[in-house]
């Protein structure tokens, strides 16, 4: 199992840095830390109006969102993830597990006589 393991996450990134984010947040320690990956968070201001203040009503906010940095690359943590979704949809289509994706109107029920 740790050899399938070691060889998915050789091949995709993504799943590789999902495990690590995912081991570290749960034991708060890694057996194989990879140093190249990095977390942060962000705190980002939007302005709603062109200027984030008028008078003292505020016209913005802040979005905070989690972002990694690998390798020296910044990455948002949400394209990583969805990436790695992709990667793991990939691997099972090959291997047999799950179909091609749903495309809808391409099928239609059984005996419900359209065409």
């Amino acid at each position: 199992m740790e050899r399938f393991q070691d060889a998915v996450r050789a091949k995709h990134r993504a799943i590789h840095i999902c495990r690590q984010i995912a081991t570290g947040s749960k034991h708060m320690n890694i057996r194989k830390p990879d140093p190249a990956i990095k977390t942060e968070e962000v705190w980002q201001p939007q302005a709603v109006a062109g200027r984030m203040e008028c008078g003292r009503t505020p016209l913005g906010s802040y979005l905070y969102r989690r972002s990694l940095i690998d390798a020296g690359t910044p990455r948002e943590a949400l394209e990583v993830f969805r990436e790695a979704f992709t990667n793991w949809e990939e691997e099972l289509g090959c291997w047999g597990f799950i179909e091609g994706r749903y495309i809808h109107g391409l099928d239609t029920p059984a005996g419900s006589g359209a065409s």
